[in-house]
């Protein structure tokens, strides 16, 4: 990770131990971070598929499956060596199950189907603590001029600090906030698909499926930064400051701290307003016509509908709709507006709106292509265009994730494949695809605001996605060669590249992916296979994330690519 430097990251270095940063160098692959991150991830599962010929024209599958996730973090976010974050760790566990159950035909005649039901059922139990380091008190008293620690008892003496929230002195090791999160989703869907060839050559194909989706989301989040949950705009009336102008910093000097409520209150779910649940059924469908030319050609065209669910945000940034809570003080003069959340008593301190989920999207995709297969060479041909209503967009802000609906995206896009076999035992792939996305409406999106880095609502309509390159390709080729009846070596090389891509979406920052990758291996027999292998040969350097720094405002971080990479792997078969 590397750190833009800025007056946040001076005032590391005057803390940190040794007085060291890394400023605008993202591809030094150094860091000074205070502790080592940890990253543990323990992946397992089964699957059992079962398949029963109840005549010689019917088939009958069913597959079970069960996949667990075991994950085990503890990262130094501020990625400095000052102690500012000290502890910020995740554990999750994701238990997954899915049975699927379909019923396919394979007579002569001209008509044929498959029928079938899916269910889906995932539990996923998350925990986060993010807590101070002893170097954030005077990292808050350095960015402040000392008024973090000196304001205090002048807040105090003013009956701002209420007693359930105060958990020590402003910016105490240890205080901080801890998460925990149970999401249940619950899916099934059942679908069915007819095939009628009229004629030889020509397949006429309809489908369909209906999906209902239950998810439940429940918090248990306690926040112990006593100086966040501090009322600022009511501690300027408290010292005499005019409501009406309470909210303005030049008049009330309080609101110069505003920035180091770095973790406000929690409002956790389900409450008396939000009941922490999301329910989605949707229909959807397919038409496809096929037509084989001849015996190496053919060709397509589709229509077909998509769906996806709502998805929760598990994670700090997940805050109450505005349409359940207006947000402000209520110092302020005129008052706020009743909401659903003030009127029950819910308004924790300094709690603001922002988004709990995004709500369901919808798809429809075009599409016409182009297969072709001859000895040696084969190619794949598809252009397409898709277009979502209510598209979910995320955004990684550096402390949680910003969910929100686009009313509308759209994206038309060319895609080739092909393999080429020049000589026995060789292969050679390449392929290209150009995609050309837009926010076709997008009032409600969020970009980061190039002086602070924070994220700014902003209207996106009209503009082009980050993170989607205009166009990539990748090149490769596969060579085996036999060296015994029981000895066999395979060379492998592949290159894959991009244009130049936004990263972040109101950051002037591109990107440029390239990557040389081979591996060579040996078959010695028995099922054992030796594989030396190298990424990133050529060393190429780009990033692949950016995010605002995590306290430090006017801080930008970012992860680099990985760097030439050496390794070796042992596979069993059996």
């Amino acid at each position: 990770v590397f750190n833009q430097a800025t007056p946040a990251s001076a005032g590391n270095a005057v803390l940190a131990v040794g007085g060291k940063v890394v400023p605008v160098a993202p591809f030094s692959y150094r860091s000074y971070t205070n502790f080592p991150s940890s990253n543990k991830i323990d992946n397992y599962g089964i699957s059992l598929q079962a398949d029963w010929n109840i005549s010689d024209k019917l088939a009958l599958t069913s597959i079970s499956s069960y996949r667990g996730v075991r994950i085990t973090t503890n990262q130094d976010s501020d990625f400095t060596s000052a102690d500012l974050i000290g502890h910020n760790a995740n554990q999750t566990k994701i238990n997954t199950f899915t049975q699927e159950v379909r019923l396919a035909s394979s007579y002569d005649g001209p008509l044929n189907f498959l029928i079938g039901g899916f269910y889906f059922n995932e539990k996923v139990d998350s925990s986060n603590q993010l807590t101070f380091g002893k170097d954030f008190k005077g990292y808050a008293n350095l960015l402040s001029g000392g008024a973090y620690s000196r304001l205090e008892p002048t807040l105090r003496a003013l009956g701002q600090v209420k007693p359930q929230y105060d958990f020590g002195a402003f910016g105490t090791q240890g205080q901080g906030r801890f998460e925990n999160y149970d999401y249940k989703s619950q899916a099934y869907s059942i679908f069915g698909q007819l095939d009628f060839v009229p004629v030889d050559g020509l397949t006429l194909t309809a489908g369909g499926n209906y999906t209902h989706d239950n998810k439940t989301a429940i918090s248990n989040t306690k926040v112990t930064d006593t100086f966040s949950a501090v009322d600022l705009v009511a501690a300027g009336v408290a010292a005499g400051v005019p409501a009406a102008l309470a909210t303005n910093a030049t008049y009330n000097p309080f609101l110069g701290l505003r920035g180091l409520q770095f973790i406000p209150q929690f409002l956790n779910i389900p409450n008396s307003v939000e009941n922490g649940k999301t329910s989605d059924s949707k229909f959807t469908y397919t038409l496809r016509a096929a037509y084989k030319i001849n015996s190496n050609l053919s060709t397509y065209a589709t229509y077909a509908t998509g769906f996806k669910a709502s998805s929760w945000n598990l994670s700090i940034d997940s805050r109450p709709f505005p349409a359940d809570f207006i947000p402000g003080s209520p110092a302020q003069s005129p008052a706020p507006a009743a909401s659903a959340i003030r009127t029950a008593g819910l308004a924790l301190p300094n709690l603001t709106t922002g988004t709990r989920y995004a709500g369901p999207e919808n798809s429809k995709v075009y599409e016409i292509g182009l297969k072709g297969q001859w000895d040696g060479f084969s190619i794949n041909m598809a252009l397409f265009k898709q277009e979502i209503t209510g598209f979910q967009s995320n955004v990684f802000t550096g402390t949680g994730f910003v969910l929100a609906n686009a009313e509308k995206q759209s994206t038309t896009g060319i895609e080739i494949d092909t393999l080429m076999s020049p000589i026995k035992n060789l292969s050679v792939t390449a392929n290209f695809t150009y995609l050309n996305p837009k926010y076709d409406k997008f009032t409600g999106g969020s970009v980061f605001d190039p002086v602070t880095y924070a994220t700014v609502p902003t209207d996106l309509s009209g503009t082009r996605p980050a993170n989607i390159p205009e166009f990539s390709y990748s090149v490769g080729a596969t060579y085996k060669a036999d060296l015994s009846d029981t000895m066999h070596a395979t060379f492998h090389v592949d290159y894959n590249g991009s244009s130049p891509t936004l990263l972040a979406q109101g950051l002037n920052y591109k990107t440029e992916v390239q990557s040389l990758n081979a591996a060579i291996s040996l078959g010695v027999g028995h099922g054992i296979e030796l594989t030396a292998w190298g990424r990133n040969l050529a060393n190429s350097e780009y990033l692949t994330t950016l995010f605002g720094g995590v306290a430090q405002s006017g801080s930008l971080n970012g992860y680099p690519s990985q760097p030439r990479t050496y390794g070796g792997s042992i596979r069993y078969r059996f």
